[in-house]
């Protein structure tokens, strides 16, 4: 039978381990050889084992450590610089952006909101800065006019009952003028602030729809109005838009077409190179716009025609409707010289 242990060495002075295996010779035990081992040596290599798995350990640990600091020095970095932009912003300085970076995904993406939310905010504070400054500057007239009209009726109400009268009419279309400008920055303001979601819609459908509304108002002009289409345009658009798109466009259009004349609406697919669209053209027979005009058409209170009819918001509207639908609005020359109204909305 295989024996092991350790005992002390009377002979040697010292702790050994053994181990002693029996010599067998078929069925009788006829010797042992035994093994022995200084416990000294057994415990120094054992120790030394024990030192390498340390230095190995604290080696790793070290390394780890390093890594940790490599790796959080490249996140807390990107962190900061994200943390002093947002500051910027936060204390008014809307140039502010954040500088390009490179490591994980998640900061990158981080990165890219943070510039688009920054680029969103500095466009529409600018844009309210300039709709305050337009809105002021375009009631300041019919206010001024409002005042001294009332003002002469008040003069004129004991003496002169007549001029009174006149003064009070015309106070009364400046009131009538000045609701409608103020109807008109309502709605722009209530466009510039939506934020819908995307929806499908037939534009063919929809434009039928608008025609058959304006129909009444065009054969009262006597102008007539149809639609030209080329089938179905299933296009995605924000709810309500199309329409009042079109409403503005024939609007616009059967308000400048001579008596006699035609508007026609197109629906026209277009498969461009990179993506697919569907145009709708309000074409009239009016006296058109020059180049720069056209170009000027969508800028708020710009009024084309000489008589100040309108309040020079509805193209406007117009434009901020196609931006929160993600629609491109455009004026072109007709080929008869009138107004091609264009509105090109993504398939």
């Amino acid at each position: 039978k295989t024996s092991s242990g350790e005992r002390d060495s009377t002979t040697l002075g010292l702790r050994i381990l053994y181990v002693s295996v029996p010599v067998i010779s078929g069925a009788k035990t006829v010797g042992a050889v035994r093994l022995t081992l200084p416990a000294s040596v057994l415990d120094q290599r054992v120790n030394e084992r024990v030192r390498g798995i340390g230095i190995v350990a604290g080696l790793t640990l070290l390394g780890a450590v390093a890594v940790a600091i490599l790796l959080a020095g490249t996140i807390t970095r990107p962190l900061r610089r994200l943390q002093r932009t947002t500051a910027q912003l936060a204390s008014g300085d809307l140039s502010a952006r954040a500088a390009p970076i490179s490591g994980a995904p998640e900061l990158k993406s981080l990165s890219q909101d943070l510039n688009t939310m920054a680029n969103r905010l500095e466009r529409l504070v600018e844009a309210q800065q300039s709709f305050a400054a337009d809105a002021s500057h375009q009631l300041r007239t019919p206010l001024t006019v409002l005042r001294l009209r009332l003002d002469e009726a008040a003069e004129a109400i004991e003496t002169n009952p007549n001029d009174a009268e006149a003064a009070l009419d015309v106070a009364r279309t400046e009131t009538e003028r000045l609701q409608h400008v103020i109807a008109g920055l309502l709605r722009l303001a209530r466009t510039e602030a939506m934020e819908m979601d995307e929806v499908s819609i037939d534009l063919d459908s929809v434009t039928r729809e608008r025609v058959e509304m304006w129909q009444p108002l065009a054969q009262e002009q006597n102008v007539s109005l149809t639609v030209a289409s080329d089938g179905p345009a299933i296009v995605t658009s924000i709810p309500g838009a199309a329409e009042q798109i079109l409403d503005n466009y024939i609007d616009n259009a059967i308000s400048v077409s001579p008596p006699g004349s035609q508007v026609i609406v197109f629906v026209e697919h277009d498969d461009g190179a990179n993506a697919q669209c569907a145009t709708v053209r309000v074409r009239d027979e009016g006296p058109g716009l020059s180049a720069v005009q056209r170009t000027r058409a969508f800028d708020r209170f710009w009024q084309g025609r000489a008589d100040n009819a309108g309040t020079g918001l509805g193209l406007a509207i117009v434009s901020q409707l196609a931006d929160a639908a993600g629609a491109v609005v455009e004026l072109q020359e007709a080929p008869n010289r009138g107004i091609d109204a264009v509105v090109r909305f993504h398939e």
